[in-house]
């Protein structure tokens, strides 16, 4: 027969006791509640399974908790790393245009920034200028008189949902 727990541990011979069937000699004697020498019993072993549920749930908290601290160092890093780079270019810009400061860049890069945007809008104006004069080129062969008057009067009706509302008679018809 293998030897218990506690007398495995002690280098203890290990014999069972006729008075105590479920301990052994040595347990009785060092006063040993929980001797396995007859194996676990159902109670312990649900208690050991419960035990290591628990220890699971726990490592699997802990686990997806240290994924996100490391997720966030990872996002925090590159953020630093996309800075650094920004900072450096911006450094290197500035050098190489004889600016000794940063600030003097960015007032710079700002009145760049105006101008490429009132370029930009000198662009679209010309661009709808052009389209102007196309349209105008293009109704010069269309002959207005196909359309009846228009009738731009308003006038108003008594709704039942909507008490009082407006309406337009902008419609035109064609000939």
């Amino acid at each position: 027969m293998a030897p218990c727990s506690y007398c495995k541990r002690h280098n203890l011979s290990c014999k069972l006791s006729d008075q105590d069937s479920s301990r052994c000699l040595s347990c009785i004697q060092n006063n040993q509640a929980n001797c396995d020498v007859r194996g676990l019993s159902p109670e312990q072993l649900q208690r050991v399974a419960a035990q290591r549920r628990n220890l699971e749930l726990e490592l699997e908290v802990a686990e997806e908790k240290a994924d996100r601290v490391i997720s966030e160092a990872n996002a925090r890093l590159r953020r630093f790393r996309t800075q650094k780079k920004m900072r450096y270019d911006k450094m290197m810009k500035a050098v190489s245009r004889g600016i000794d400061n940063l600030e003097e860049l960015d007032r710079l890069e700002r009145k760049e920034e105006e101008w490429g945007r009132e370029e930009r809008g000198r662009e679209e104006r010309a661009a709808a200028v052009a389209t102007v004069a196309t349209l105008a080129q293009a109704t010069d062969s269309v002959e207005l008189s196909v359309f009846e008057d228009i009738d731009l009067s308003w006038s108003y009706k008594y709704d039942e949902d909507r008490d009082l509302s407006w309406q337009s008679h902008d419609a035109f018809v064609l000939r």
